[in-house]
């Protein structure tokens, strides 16, 4: 090998713990700087858009925070036994979550479904201190409409986290969960694998501990996970159980064979039990 080629070698070997060095803050700075965008995917719906639905229904906005509204849709049922105070997952918006929650009104219940701020006709952004008040500001409009014990929450994926929260601090009569996390430090490690956890640990600004509120629950909860959810693990479910069996909470846990992420409310055991759980 020549001078001049050990030479050249010698400045890459050089600048390579640099450029490596460049890299990884890059990537660390790039997750940091867009992690609201790749957790929530919040979709934005422009205010004055006037809503349709197959059920009659009201459209609320409810002061939050200081100056802000949360916008839901209130659907009613004939002759309802209750209301599910439905709370949804990341991305989309109240004309996909409204018509998901609607389908609740089938089994004889008002349904009340919010978009958190950052999503929807609702103000202002996403933040974890904002989704635990918007959820709770949803649920207190309920109980000054309905017996607390007619209050059924329901909780999707993202929306399991404040569904913990919401029950840990009040007593509605049971808890839905579809899809839930242990919490969000251990659902980032398992979509971003090669980001070690005490990287995570630094740049994650929202933890959502469902693990902290779940075991303070003072409701029955009922948990569905499907065995091949490839973006919340089933073994989150998992973690949840494990948790619950050294806690006072009654639970029942239902395993989706073969199922994955989405379109659970069409899984044959879901529709089955939550025909049960809501008769």
């Amino acid at each position: 090998m020549s001078l001049n080629k050990i030479f050249i070698m010698k400045r890459i070997l050089k600048g390579l713990p640099i450029a490596l060095t460049l890299f990884v803050f890059g990537v660390v700075g790039y997750y940091y700087m867009m992690q609201e965008a790749l957790i929530f995917r919040c979709k934005r719906l422009d205010p004055n858009h006037e809503y349709t639905f197959n059920t009659s229904f009201e459209e609320v906005n409810l002061p939050v925070g200081k100056g802000d509204t949360i916008n839901g849709v209130h659907f009613f049922h004939p002759n309802p036994k209750g209301v599910v105070f439905y709370l949804h997952g990341q991305g989309r918006d109240m004309l996909h979550w409204g018509e998901r929650a609607e389908r609740l009104v089938s089994y004889g219940y008002d349904v009340f479904v919010i978009d958190y701020r950052g999503w929807g006709k609702s103000t202002n952004n996403v933040s974890e201190s904002n989704l635990m008040e918007d959820s709770m500001v949803g649920y207190n409009y309920l109980k000054e409409r309905y017996n607390e014990k007619e209050i059924i929450v329901h909780g999707v994926s993202l929306g399991t986290a404040m569904a913990t929260n919401v029950c840990a601090k009040n007593n509605p009569k049971l808890c839905i969960l579809v899809s839930p996390y242990y919490n969000m430090l251990e659902t980032a490690h398992f979509n971003k694998p090669f980001l070690p956890i005490w990287v995570l640990k630094i740049i994650l600004k929202y933890h959502l501990r469902t693990d902290t509120w779940i075991s303070k629950c003072k409701c029955p909860l009922h948990i569905f996970h499907g065995t091949k959810d490839r973006l919340i693990p089933y073994s989150q479910s998992e973690l949840i159980v494990k948790k619950l069996k050294t806690s006072k909470v009654k639970y029942n846990f239902h395993s989706l064979d073969g199922w994955g992420h989405n379109y659970i409310y069409q899984n044959e055991i879901y529709m089955k039990e939550v025909a049960a759980l809501l008769d």
